[in-house]
C-alpha cells in the first residue's frame, strides 16, 4: 500500500510528490506501534497528516486532501490510534520540520509545531 499511497497521491497532485512526503509521521508510528501494523498503513496515514497540514497551513486544496483519504479508505484499512497516543508518537518525532504542499501543490518545508501535530492525529483519528 505504499506504493499505491504514493500512486494515489501523485495523480492526486498531478506530479512526483517529495520523497520525503509523510515520512515524520510514518516513521513515528512505526517507531511508536512496531509491528502492530504495517509500515505501508504507517505510510498512508502519514501522508494523510501532512497533507492536513498542507490544508491548514499552506492553503492545500481541502478537496485533494478529501479526495485521498476517501479514495485509501476504500483500498486499505488503516490502523487505528486514538489521543491516549499522542503523547508517545510525538515523542518518537525526529525534529519538527516536514515536507508540506502548497496550493499549487509545490514542496514547501516547513517547521509544525506540536498543537499543529495534535490537530493532524485529531483529524485523522475522526476521519
Amino acid at each position: 500500500m505504499a506504493h499505491e499511497a504514493q500512486n494515489l497521491l501523485r495523480i492526486i497532485i498531478g506530479s512526483e510528490p517529495p520523497e520525503t512526503f509523510g515520512q515524520l509521521f510514518a516513521d513515528a508510528f512505526a517507531a511508536t506501534f512496531g509491528t502492530k501494523a504495517c509500515n505501508n498503513s504507517y505510510t498512508a496515514a502519514g501522508i494523510i497528516c501532512s497533507l492536513f497540514l498542507s490544508v491548514i497551513l499552506q492553503e492545500f486544496p481541502q478537496a485533494k486532501l478529501s479526495t485521498f483519504a476517501h479514495n485509501i479508505k476504500e483500498s486499505c484499512t488503516l490502523f487505528a490510534f486514538d489521543c491516549k497516543s499522542y503523547e508517545a508518537i510525538y515523542s518518537s518525532m525526529q525534529g519538527c520540520r516536514t515536507v508540506l504542499l502548497d496550493k499549487e501543490c509545490k514542496p514547501v518545508e516547513r517547521e509544525i509545531d506540536k498543537k499543529e501535530i495534535f490537530e493532524a492525529f485529531d483529524f485523522i483519528t475522526n476521519t
